[in-house]
């Protein structure tokens, strides 16, 4: 993530933050739009704990999808791991399809109490789903 963040100056990058209206965030993601030729890749899809279902990611996404169209791109593609049975149906749903399987690590959000940190995530079986937008 941080190398992406990196990337937000320049445009290559978007992140964006669902917040309820007291300001508290509730749902993430981004999307970019140079990983991948032609398509804008969205990651980091995330929503707070007890919040899944309300159709915030959906919401999320297809925000994020807006914005890979605004660039000209005509695809947009993410990736799920494949016991993430909940987050692959929502993908489905939307339109995404089943593509190849490759290998894909990132920062992961580890919560103690009282603090949180990251540390090192990798998938060994990633589905990348491409969707025309």
């Amino acid at each position: 993530m941080e190398g992406r963040l990196n990337r937000l100056a320049v445009g290559d990058v978007e992140c964006l933050i669902l917040r309820l209206p007291t300001g508290e965030p509730v749902a993430k993601g981004g999307v970019d739009f140079v990983a991948r030729p032609g398509a804008g890749t969205i990651f980091q899809l995330a929503t707070r704990n007890g919040l899944e279902g309300l159709g915030l990611t959906s919401r999320l996404i297809a925000v994020l999808e807006v914005r890979v169209r605004q660039r000209d791109l005509h695809t947009a593609r993410l990736s799920v791991e494949p016991h993430n049975i909940r987050a692959w149906r929502l993908h489905q749903h939307l339109g995404y399809q089943e593509g190849r399987q490759r290998r894909a690590s990132w920062e992961a959000e580890v919560t103690t109490a009282p603090a949180s940190s990251t540390k090192p995530h990798s998938s060994t079986c990633t589905k990348t789903c491409p969707r025309g937008v």
